[in-house]
C-alpha cells in the first residue's frame, strides 16, 4: 500500500471517490464474508473441536522504569507471538489467550513452527485432550507460515491424532477478546 497525494478542486473530488467506490465495495465486501466465516468457526465450534488466531506482534523493547540515561541506548528486545484458543470446557466455549516471550527477533518459518508447535501441544493437546480438530487462523505472510516446514508440521500433528485446518486471511479482523 502506498499513500498517494491527489490534488484537485472540490469539484472533482465526488467524481474521483466514485471511481475508488467499486474497489473499496469488493475490499468490503470479502472483509464481511471473512469475518462471518471466522465467526462462524467460533460459533459452531463442536467439543472437539479449537480454533486458534494468532499472530506475531512487533518486537517490544524492553526498559527500565526509572533507567539512567545509559541503558537507553543499551535495550534489548523480545519477539511476542499471541494466540486466542477458543474451545468448549465444561460444555461451554471459552476463549484462552496466550503470548510466547522470545530472544529470536526474526520471524523466520522455523520460529513460527516452534511457537505453533507450543501452542497446539501445551495449550491444545494436554489442556484439551477431547481436541481432534484445530482450525488456525493467521493473516498469512508466505515467508513465515505458508511453506513446506506447515506440511511437516500437519504430519506431526496428525501422528497425535490431530487435523489442521488452515485459514488465510488477508483481511482478517482481530476479534475483540
Amino acid at each position: 500500500m502506498l499513500k498517494l497525494t491527489n490534488e484537485g478542486t472540490v469539484e472533482e473530488a465526488p467524481s474521483h471517490l466514485g471511481d475508488k467506490m467499486p474497489s473499496f465495495l469488493e475490499n468490503l465486501s470479502i472483509k464481511r464474508k471473512q469475518h462471518q466465516f471466522f465467526e462462524d468457526c467460533i460459533s459452531q465450534l463442536g467439543p472437539e473441536e479449537a480454533v486458534v488466531q494468532g499472530d506475531f506482534t512487533e518486537n517490544y523493547t524492553c526498559c527500565h522504569q526509572d533507567e539512567i540515561q545509559a541503558a537507553h541506548w543499551s535495550q534489548g528486545q523480545i519477539t511476542l507471538f499471541t494466540a486466542a484458543v477458543w474451545v468448549h470446557d465444561s460444555s461451554k466455549r471459552t476463549c484462552e489467550t496466550h503470548c510466547i516471550i522470545s530472544d529470536n527477533h526474526g520471524y523466520y518459518k522455523w520460529t513460527v513452527s516452534v511457537f505453533l508447535d507450543t501452542v497446539i501441544s501445551d495449550f491444545i493437546a494436554k489442556k484439551h485432550p477431547q481436541v481432534k480438530m484445530v482450525d488456525i487462523f493467521f493473516d498469512g505472510p508466505a515467508s513465515q507460515f505458508k511453506n513446506k516446514y506447515k506440511a511437516n508440521f500437519c504430519c506431526k500433528l496428525e501422528r497425535h491424532g490431530l487435523k489442521v485446518r488452515w485459514n488465510f486471511l488477508p483481511l482478517l479482523i482481530k476479534r475483540e477478546l
